[in-house]
């Protein structure tokens, strides 16, 4: 199963996010954080990881057709013994073009597998080379910050991604608009709104080894809007109203 994550302009956390999600993520099972940010990744200089092996190659052997299931043992990071990693090239020449030679054989594999991948697809767009990924997506999260600026490139990027699949939208930060206002302007039902904590990355790292900073107010604060997007993400899309019989609509006339 596959979810993307992207942002829609700026530096709002979708990394931070990305790692607390697939750490505070309530359903059991294995789950997995791919960075596939065509402008670098920053998991291996944050966390002091290598980078290889990890995306280079597990896209090599994908378009070599060497894998029909990841072997996350030959490419990832065991974080805990639920969480995985797979680090990307920490720089954009570099990851750009591992990523668009090799997305479209990993695509498939992600999205038919049965563990939970959240890939970190970084700013969202149309034409990039992680295109393939989104389009596998079962679903994805959108995050923003608060400012106008930002918030404006909601409602078109949900037009887009929702074409193939379900959009969450996440706002990061204080937004100068009520919460019921930012649904009707993005054009999504699904919509949180989190506070800047600019300690999660830390926090984040530190909860997959200490079950103590689990048990802190701000991580369980995040925690609980991972568990609200998991059961969103989860249940069946209500089915659009039907319409009226012809003999119940409005004519107009008086």
């Amino acid at each position: 199963m596959l979810v993307s994550l992207s942002s829609v302009s700026g530096a709002p956390g979708v990394s931070t996010w990305a790692l607390t999600m697939t750490v505070a993520w309530p359903a059991a099972g294995q789950r997995v954080l791919i960075e596939a940010d065509p402008s670098g990744g920053v998991l291996a200089v944050r966390y002091g990881l290598p980078v290889e092996p990890g995306v280079t190659s597990l896209l090599s052997e994908a378009r070599l057709g060497r894998e029909s299931v990841v072997d996350l043992t030959a490419h990832g990071r065991r974080l805990n013994r639920s969480v995985w990693c797979v680090p990307g090239p920490a720089t954009a020449h570099v990851a750009r073009p591992v990523w668009a030679g090799g997305a479209a054989a990993v695509a498939p594999l992600l999205a038919d597998d049965r563990r939970l991948w959240l890939a970190d697809c970084g700013r969202v767009d149309p034409d990039g080379p992680t295109r393939p990924l989104i389009d596998a997506a079962i679903a994805h999260i959108v995050f923003s910050d608060g400012s106008d600026s930002s918030l404006m490139n909601i409602p078109s990027r949900v037009d887009w991604l929702s074409t193939a699949a379900r959009v969450g939208v996440v706002i990061v930060g204080t937004a100068r608009h009520a919460r019921g206002e930012l649904r009707r302007f993005s054009g999504c039902d699904a919509l949180w709104v989190v506070d800047r904590w600019e300690g999660l990355p830390g926090v984040a790292a530190r909860a997959t080894r200490s079950s103590r900073v689990r048990r802190s107010r701000r991580w369980r604060t995040s925690a609980t809007v991972v568990a609200d997007i998991a059961r969103w993400l989860t249940t069946p899309p209500s089915p659009p109203p039907r319409p009226l019989p012809a003999s119940h609509r409005v004519t107009g006339r008086g």
